[in-house]
């Protein structure tokens, strides 16, 4: 009792140590989150066992997210909000969530990348913003080749294709660790 007593004071005693603008960047992330739980959810997620079941992954994987950035709990709480999503099968829907989780996850990498009590420096930023316009743009052409195609919408031929074909990069970008080249092996 006394051990999980002092992890907590300890857990506190950090979070007072934490920068303005690490906070600002954590919320904006919770608060993207919790948008796109609502988006995904039609404004009502507690409708239903799937919605209360994907909300409360989102609301227990979000708030340990936010108090430690570089902890894993984070893909319990977007993986809800994107099966919450899927589920309504609205394309607009589906498109509003993507960009929110993807504000969300680049929230948490950019606060989890930068120290608790430091500054964020440009050169992060810069950095964090390329990878995520590059998985961003990637993962429209799959969505847009892939996703719609299997959802029943009319696109030609060549888009499953395209689709494919971004899919595989984007699962190379996002495979390959940042700063390091494939030939050297560092």
């Amino acid at each position: 009792m006394r051990s999980t007593l002092e992890s907590i004071a300890q857990l506190l005693a950090d979070l007072g140590h934490v920068s303005r603008a690490q906070w600002a960047l954590r919320l904006l992330a919770a608060l993207s989150l919790v948008a796109a739980q609502l988006l995904a959810c039609a404004g009502h997620p507690l409708d239903g066992v799937l919605p209360a079941l994907t909300s409360a992954a989102v609301l227990v994987g979000g708030l340990v997210q936010t108090l430690r950035p570089d902890a894993s709990m984070g893909t319990l709480a977007l993986a809800g909000a994107v099966v919450a999503a899927c589920a309504s099968a609205d394309v607009p829907v589906l498109a509003g969530v993507a960009v929110l989780v993807l504000v969300t996850h680049v929230c948490w990498s950019l606060a989890a990348m930068v120290p608790a009590h430091g500054r964020i420096g440009r050169r992060a930023v810069t950095t964090t913003v390329r990878w995520a316009a590059a998985a961003a743009l990637l993962a429209l052409a799959a969505g847009l080749g892939v996703v719609l195609p299997l959802a029943g919408a009319s696109t030609p031929a060549w888009t499953m294709v395209l689709g494919i074909l971004a899919l595989i990069a984007l699962v190379a970008v996002l495979l390959v660790p940042h700063g390091t080249s494939p030939r050297r092996g560092r």
